[in-house]
C-alpha cells in the first residue's frame, strides 16, 4: 500500500462517507437495545391503573420473552438472504420490520397487538449479522477497527434511550418514536451504497467501482479493494 492510498483513505471524505453509509448498520444495534429494553418501562405502565391494556402475570411473562422469540429463526435465513439480496437489503428489512414491529406496539388496543409487534421486532433482531457483514465490507481497513467498536457500544446506547424515553412518556408515544426513527432509517439506508465486495461478486465491476467512488476510494484504493475481491472464492 502506497502512502498516497493510505491517506486517501484517512482523508476527512472517506471518513464522512464510510460513516454516513455504515450509520444505519451502526444504528441497528440500537434499535435491538431498544427491544431488549422495551420490556422493562412497557409493563410498569401496563399495570397502571389508567392502562387501556391490563395485563395478567402470565401475560407479563409473554410480552417480555417476545423480545427474542423470533430473532432465531430470522438468524437462520440472514446469511443466504444477503448473499442472494445483497447487504443493503438486509439492512432495509430489518428497519423495516422493526419499524412495523413498533407500529403495531404504538396502535396497540389489545393485549395480544403488542404479542405480535413484540414477535416481528424479536424476528428483526435475528438480522443483526447483515451489519456486521456490511460494516466489514464497506469500510477501509484503517477505519473498520474504529467504527466496529463504535457499533458494539450502541447497543447500550439504545437500552439507555428506551429507559430515558420510555421512562417520560407514555409506551404507545414512545413506540411511535422508535417506529419513526425506524422508517428515517429505511430513507437513510436507501441513500448508501451496496458494499462494492458484493457487488463484484454479482459480476457488477462498474458498479462496485461507483459504490467505491461513494465512499471516497481513491483510485488507485478502488482498484486494490477490487483485486482483493476478485481473489477471493
Amino acid at each position: 500500500m502506497t502512502e498516497e492510498e493510505t491517506k486517501e483513505k484517512l482523508s476527512w471524505s472517506c471518513w464522512l462517507r464510510t460513516m454516513f453509509a455504515c450509520s444505519g448498520a451502526m444504528m441497528l444495534f440500537v434499535f435491538t437495545g431498544v427491544v431488549q429494553a422495551q420490556s422493562a418501562v412497557l409493563l410498569p405502565q401496563l399495570k397502571g391503573n389508567d392502562s387501556i391494556i391490563h395485563v395478567t402475570p402470565e401475560e407479563e411473562t409473554w410480552i417480555a420473552s417476545l423480545g427474542i422469540f423470533m430473532s432465531p429463526v430470522s438468524a437462520l435465513f440472514v446469511g443466504p438472504f444477503i448473499d442472494v439480496l445483497g447487504r443493503k437489503k438486509g439492512l432495509l428489512f430489518f428497519y423495516i420490520n422493526m419499524g412495523l414491529g413498533f407500529s403495531i406496539i404504538a396502535c396497540a388496543s389489545k393485549v395480544w397487538h403488542i404479542y405480535l409487534g413484540r414477535c416481528i421486532c424479536s424476528f428483526a433482531v435475528g438480522l443483526e449479522v447483515a451489519a456486521v457483514v456490511y460494516m466489514s465490507e464497506t469500510c477501509p481497513k484503517e477505519l473498520r477497527s474504529i467504527i466496529l467498536s463504535i457499533s458494539s457500544a450502541t447497543l447500550t446506547i439504545g437500552i439507555s434511550i428506551t429507559y430515558v424515553i420510555g421512562g417520560y412518556l407514555h409506551w404507545a408515544l414512545a413506540s411511535a418514536i422508535f417506529a419513526v426513527g425506524c422508517f428515517v432509517y429505511v430513507i437513510i439506508q436507501a441513500l448508501a451504497p451496496e458494499t462494492p465486495p458484493w457487488l463484484f461478486k454479482q459480476g457488477f465491476k462498474d458498479g462496485a467501482t461507483r459504490s467505491l467512488q461513494q465512499l471516497g476510494r481513491s483510485p488507485s484504493g478502488s482498484s486494490e479493494k477490487l483485486n482483493f475481491s476478485k481473489s477471493q472464492p
